[in-house]
């Protein structure tokens, strides 16, 4: 039979074939590096200092508490100085530039009128926004210094995950994290590549000789929960409730609030404690921990202590000049300050911490019941 003209045929399809190359999934090598880097930074604290583990891990909490964690506190207590010190300024800038615009633009003898000041709240607050803005560039405060503080949490996150593989488990937060990104490993090999440390099982101290187990008489899970409770009591306080009966409706709800959120975190203190009692967290863990509480107790202690001389005069205090002052600032330093919040990125940092803390000693250490 003759064939059909070339016309006539049917047009060629052409399909691209697809090729799938399946290959075991590679391992994380930032997060990798980062905790080889803790485990660098521990074990070389341990080598030229030349203690026992019951002795260097102290040491280590000591050596990173005072070179990332006390400078950044340091830093944002002198900002937050700073911001409390513009109070009186703003408040007196405030009343002026409504002074100014009601008798100025709207021709109001009366400056309490409510119609005519809440049609020039937009005004003021464009202009206290600007004026804020001119006085921090002015006292050198920078724009985004309240989350400063929280840079040591990543830190802090390492060595803890550093010092918990190299007491032999490997159920932390970052293999969490990596088990949700990566759920599957085809080639089998662990995500994360530390190794037990044997020498901490015979290099402990008094009652816990052997830092890979748990303390058993339940001396050191006490003092982790005794040292988070003092951290509380004494960097976050709260009003009482004698105090509360004479604020304001909204004053009073905020008051609650803080109150409440306190109470909670004394109570994960407590769940802390009877977890890492209950599922035997190593000794090596429950050490770091506690000292670095008590090291961060000290730093608060000794930065009040700064802060009392700073006050007494013993310290010189560096202002702006008086000429930079002009028409209502005269007065400004004698009003009474307000209280600003100086804690909140402190409370927010330790509820992270014990939140962490709650669910490590939960989720890593269940194996062992």
């Amino acid at each position: 039979m003759r064939p059909f003209h070339r016309s006539l045929r049917a047009p060629r399809k052409t399909t691209l074939q697809q090729i799938r190359h399946f290959h075991p999934t590679r391992p994380s090598p930032f997060v990798n590096e980062l905790l080889d880097a803790s485990s660098a930074f521990i074990q070389g604290v341990h080598s030229i200092s030349g203690l026992s583990w019951a002795v260097s891990i102290p040491l280590t909490a000591l050596i990173v508490r005072s070179t990332v964690a006390m400078p950044l506190q340091i830093y944002t207590k002198i900002q937050a100085r700073k911001e409390r010190d513009l109070v009186p300024l703003l408040s007196s800038w405030k009343k002026h530039y409504k002074d100014d615009i009601l008798r100025n633009q709207y021709k109001v003898d009366d400056v309490n009128d409510i119609q005519n000041l809440s049609a020039a709240t937009p005004i003021l607050a464009q202009r206290m926004k600007s004026k804020h803005a001119d006085l921090k560039k002015r006292w050198n405060i920078p724009r985004y210094w309240k989350p400063l503080n929280f840079l040591q949490i990543p830190i802090w996150i390492s060595v803890m995950e550093a010092l918990r593989a190299m007491s032999g488990n490997d159920k932390g937060l970052i293999p969490y994290l990596l088990s949700l990104i990566e759920p599957t490993n085809s080639s089998g090999a662990p995500r994360l590549h530390l190794e037990v440390e044997p020498s901490l099982a015979t290099e402990g101290a008094l009652w816990f000789p052997d830092l890979l187990a748990g303390d058993t008489t339940g001396i050191l899970p006490a003092a982790l929960t005794m040292s988070i409770l003092l951290n509380i009591s004494a960097g976050w306080k709260a009003k009482k409730f004698s105090e509360m009966a004479d604020l304001p409706k909204i004053e009073l709800y905020r008051a609650l609030t803080v109150r409440g959120i306190r109470a909670f975190i004394q109570v994960l203190a407590l769940n802390v404690g009877l977890s890492s009692y209950y599922y035997e967290m190593p000794a090596a863990l429950l050490l770091y921990w506690t000292t670095n509480l008590l090291f961060m107790m000290s730093e608060e202690a000794s930065v009040k202590v700064t802060r009392v001389r700073h006050r007494s005069g013993h310290v010189r205090i560096t202002r702006p000049r008086r000429s930079q002052y002009t028409c209502a600032q005269d007065d400004t330093l004698s009003l009474k300050r307000r209280l600003v919040p100086t804690s909140a990125s402190d409370s927010l940092r330790g509820l992270f911490i014990l939140i962490y803390t709650g669910w490590h000693v939960k989720e890593g250490y269940k194996q062992s019941t």
